[in-house]
């Protein structure tokens, strides 16, 4: 399975790794892991494939969210690159997400689970202050697709306001309106 050429089970090891020795080098930030200049990850509750990640969006205007997430029932997997599928994702109590495309599904990760790679979209800085305002609260993810078992997921939000002041700062355009 590729992803804009790139094979999603390379992609996801590799940011499992990065990510946790990005993590051994940063304990003051154990929640939130710069995996490189533009991704910052962190760990949901889920024992596999849970991270969220966050990065700056292509026109520098707000934020982009994506989401791996572990199917636990391979063998029920119906699921399929570009697939739309609906969930129930909120902020405490304020849902904010309804439906989510499927980026990638990385059906050879593991013999006893896949994982799939999910687009939350893009959002303008608002939600950036909003996680931050909230940071005692939690970004919550129930998957209600019949077309797999999808775990549901939990991602603290504490020490984010902390990191998103970086990727707000490092958001520069060049003269053309190209991230610089």
């Amino acid at each position: 399975m590729f992803i804009y050429g790139l094979d999603v089970m390379r992609v996801f090891k590799t940011t499992v790794l990065v990510g946790f020795f990005a993590s051994l080098a940063a304990p003051a930030f154990a929640n939130w892991t710069w995996v490189s200049e533009e991704l910052l990850v962190t760990q949901g509750i889920s024992q596999y494939a849970d991270r969220l990640e966050i990065m700056r969006s292509d026109d520098c205007n707000g934020l982009r969210l994506r989401a791996w997430a572990k199917i636990g029932d391979k063998a029920g997997n119906s699921l399929e690159r570009g697939d739309t599928i609906e969930l129930d994702v909120r902020l405490g109590d304020v849902k904010f997400l309804d439906r989510t495309k499927v980026l990638g599904i990385a059906r050879d990760f593991d013999e006893d689970f896949d994982v799939i790679y999910l687009d939350f979209g893009d959002w303008r800085w608002g939600i950036a202050d909003l996680f931050s305002e909230n940071s005692d609260q939690s970004l919550t993810a129930t998957f209600l697709t019949e077309n797999a078992t999808i775990d549901d997921n939990i991602w603290p939000l504490d020490g984010f306001s902390d990191q998103v002041v970086r990727l707000r700062e490092e958001c520069t355009l060049d003269p053309e309106g190209v991230v610089a």
